[in-house]
């Protein structure tokens, strides 16, 4: 659900400018890749945590969050010069 509200998003909001008129790509795929990677990385230790307790799963599952939260910085560093006031 969040992959189609952050699609959305990126192409809804108003253009920022004519020759980058979606913001930087970068920060687009650097979203892309955190958010997608923090969720892979989730769906594997959270199982395997709940199966078996090993500090190590915990630590992934810290590491999953820390990237689904940076790409949602990332993702906050793209759009919002294109919202603010003009």
């Amino acid at each position: 659900m969040t992959q189609i509200i952050i699609g959305v998003a990126f192409w809804m909001f108003p253009k920022f400018a004519k020759e980058k008129p979606r913001g930087s790509q970068m920060l687009a795929w650097s979203t892309y890749v955190l958010l997608n990677g923090g969720l892979l990385l989730r769906a594997v230790a959270e199982p395997a945590n709940a199966i078996q307790a090993w500090m190590g799963w915990g630590r992934l599952l810290a590491l999953s969050a820390l990237l689904q939260w940076l790409g949602g910085l990332a993702f906050v560093a793209n759009t919002w010069p294109r919202i603010k006031e003009r």
